[in-house]
């Protein structure tokens, strides 16, 4: 029990970091390395996320243990948790998405601004662009599915406590 009210901390802190990084606190600064600090605040959000709900499931014994590899969570995740929940199978892929973007930041050997972007260079010299449009973008599509996994945990500690 533990371990899911601190995922789930976890989650919102990360989450509104997130959102008020991308609407108030970039307009603001304008510096481009807000960006990814955006993206890796959504990413830890998202990951979070995935742990509170296979925790919570885990909790009332409907799935049995699982490894804490973030391919094998996902795949439990995909298969008990979303149709569950009726989680939307975009999920996945914004969820992919931002990850890439998060390890490809982490292994590039060159970063750069350009205009009001950020450049991520890999080292096949593939690159990778992020904008503010893009990462708000990121914000809106998140948010429904933290709000939903916020709303199943909240509902069942109301609850108990009655």
């Amino acid at each position: 029990m533990a371990d899911l009210v601190v995922s789930f901390r976890s989650m919102e802190r990360n989450f509104n970091t997130a959102d008020h990084l991308a609407f108030v606190t970039y307009p603001l600064v304008k510096d481009v390395k807000l960006l990814l600090q955006v993206v890796d605040s959504l990413n830890k959000s998202m990951v979070a996320m995935v742990d509170v709900l296979l925790l919570y499931e885990r909790e009332y014994k409907r799935i049995g243990p699982y490894s804490d590899n973030m391919d094998h969570k996902l795949d439990v995740f995909r298969d008990y948790c979303m149709p569950r929940y009726g989680i939307n199978k975009e999920f996945l892929g914004l969820f992919k998405e931002i990850n890439g973007l998060v390890k490809a930041h982490k292994s590039s050997p060159v970063e750069f601004k350009r205009d009001d972007k950020y450049v991520i260079c890999g080292s096949d010299y593939k690159m990778t662009t992020i904008t503010l449009e893009q990462v708000k973008g990121y914000v809106l599509n998140a948010k429904p599915f933290i709000l939903k996994a916020s709303n199943i945990v909240r509902k069942d500690a109301i609850r108990r406590r009655l």
